[in-house]
């Protein structure tokens, strides 16, 4: 039997109007969005197994797999979806945005970071995975999200550290 849940973690409300940035590199994910009083909450989901932004709206969410509540986040127990990772005791949680939804399945903790802390996993995660192609489109989302990229000043010059691997 399929459980819909609010998760245990207290995580701040977001602000349905704005849309999230979903950020995954192959093991943790960030997903950004503004609160209610545009206050930037950065979530970290840490071993992720998969990371999905599906186009259903808030209007059509009665066509997602699974009977989720609107604008607040769900934690779906005894899926399909997570039965072959019982093992693992992977976790499905699905948060229905204004015009996206995010569907995340992960076996690590869950942790709230600032913007400041944001820029550092991003530098560190293109440490790890090396020069990425779409760098633009990160630092455009944290400077959306009210920061600098670990290496960028609020202007957006760059500065001498690099965010590559040494």
């Amino acid at each position: 039997m399929v459980l819909v849940n609010a998760p245990n973690e207290e995580l701040p409300d977001f602000n349905y109007v704005f849309n999230p940035v979903a950020i995954f590199d192959g093991l943790d994910a960030l997903l950004g969005y503004f609160g209610p009083t545009r206050q930037v909450t950065v979530v970290r989901f840490a071993d992720v197994i998969s990371l999905k932004v599906l186009p259903i709206n808030s209007e059509y969410l009665h066509r997602y797999t699974y009977p989720i509540k609107h604008f607040v986040f769900n934690e779906i127990v005894g899926s399909d979806e997570t039965k072959e990772w019982e093992d693992v005791n992977a976790r499905l949680w699905a948060i229905p945005f204004n015009d996206v939804t995010v569907e995340v399945m992960f076996m690590g903790p869950v942790t709230l970071d600032g913007v400041e802390a944001a820029n550092q996993t991003l530098a560190s995660m293109l440490r790890r995975r090396g020069p990425l192609r779409h760098y633009h489109v990160i630092r455009t989302w944290l400077t959306a999200l009210g920061g600098p990229i670990a290496g960028e000043t609020l202007a957006g010059k760059r500065q001498k550290r690099s965010l590559t691997a040494r």
